[in-house]
């Protein structure tokens, strides 16, 4: 409903804490939301793109394909 909005504000508040995984997932649901409303967030993504949860979690265990018919 807003666009992305709020989950650019989430983003930028996390990204302030230093929480560089969560502010790459709110950027992320900001752009799903409107990327062409958001590009902030969608040179966030670029910029965090090195961070992961790989130290917590195997990729395979949170990374979704998606199948193509």
């Amino acid at each position: 409903m807003d666009g992305g909005y709020l989950g650019e504000r989430i983003a930028e508040c996390y990204e302030a804490q230093g929480d560089l995984a969560a502010a790459k997932f709110w950027h992320g649901r900001a752009v799903e939301e409107n990327p062409e409303a958001r590009p902030a967030s969608v040179a966030a993504r670029k910029r965090l793109e090195a961070v992961t949860i790989d130290d917590l979690a195997p990729p395979h265990t949170y990374i979704v394909t998606r199948r193509r018919d």
